[in-house]
């Protein structure tokens, strides 16, 4: 018996400075990954505590460090209850905003096209240092786009079944950016996506599920968001957006295996539509560069 429980006391001794050694190694680290690590192997110890606090106070300094609107929200996603979270806040707020209203019509009234026309406004804008309001006519300087839309479809076999899908659509309207009253910038766009000769899932049983958000790819939408971005704020505003997309990929694709710790997944929607707006981006401020040069 006491052979027995010396050899637990020899194992829980041993536990304690493997966990020991691991806390040492996490700090002398020092970064998400390694307190993350550390979290994941050893949820229950006495440092748990503490490296989650650690953790907590380096994604703050590294959202400041980045100095970029997206990390700012993304801290406050991970941690709405932190108490960095009324100093993040207080740093959002002195960020200039500007309105963006969308109103939709015609077959992609009920889709959510404007999700993606959402998410793009965002990663010109929000990206340059000027946050995207959604909530109305707040503010002197907004973004107003006028879009309608018109399913297109067709008879598929799908599954042995033959059904008649809304596979393609089309879209237009245009993007005006108003100071005031005054009109700054007016331009209209159309984009086509034309409906395949074939389709694996019969998901498009209804006008509003017609890929709209395929066929505003295809427009020049994203590009007259970057151009307004130029008119309101410069050529420099466009290059900042530009660059600060490195900074948001550090933000979204941390390397972490988990998708609990702290609420990050390795994938996300934001930085896809990131990557596609990058070669956009590159190419309005070659055109800016270009118009400046024969000037």
């Amino acid at each position: 018996m006491n052979r027995l429980v010396l050899l637990l006391l020899c194992v829980l001794y041993m536990q304690c400075v493997d966990v020991e050694d691991f806390w040492e190694k996490a700090k002398k680290e020092n970064t998400p990954e390694a307190y993350i690590k550390f979290i994941k192997e050893h949820s229950a110890g006495r440092f748990t505590a503490e490296a989650m606090s650690t953790l907590e106070k380096l994604y703050f300094h590294q959202a400041k460090e980045l100095n970029i609107i997206p990390a700012y929200r993304h801290f406050l996603k991970m941690y709405p209850e932190s108490i960095y979270a009324d100093s993040v806040k207080t740093i959002l707020n002195n960020f200039e905003t500007i309105d963006l209203i969308i109103r939709k019509s015609g077959d992609l009234k009920k889709s959510n096209v404007e999700y993606r026309l959402i998410g793009n406004a965002k990663g010109v804008f929000e990206l340059a240092g000027i946050i995207i309001n959604e909530d109305g006519v707040e503010h002197n300087k907004r973004i107003i786009v006028d879009i309608s839309g018109d399913a297109q479809g067709g008879n598929y076999t799908t599954l042995g079944q033959g059904f008649y899908q809304y596979a393609g659509a089309e879209i237009y309207g245009s993007v005006v950016f108003l100071i005031g009253s005054a009109v700054k910038y007016k331009k209209s766009f159309r984009g086509l996506k034309e409906p395949p000769s074939e389709i694996q899932f019969a998901n498009y049983n209804s006008p509003s599920n017609a890929p709209f958000a395929s066929a505003l790819d295809k427009s020049n939408c994203a590009r007259y968001l970057y151009e307004i971005l130029a008119v309101g704020w410069g050529i420099e505003a466009v290059q900042k957006a530009l660059d600060n997309i490195s900074k948001h990929y550090y933000i979204w694709k941390p390397k972490i295996e988990s998708k609990n710790i702290a609420q990050v997944s390795i994938y996300s929607e934001a930085w896809s539509t990131h990557e596609a707006l990058k070669p956009i981006a590159i190419s309005v401020l070659d055109s800016l560069n270009s118009h400046k040069k024969k000037k």
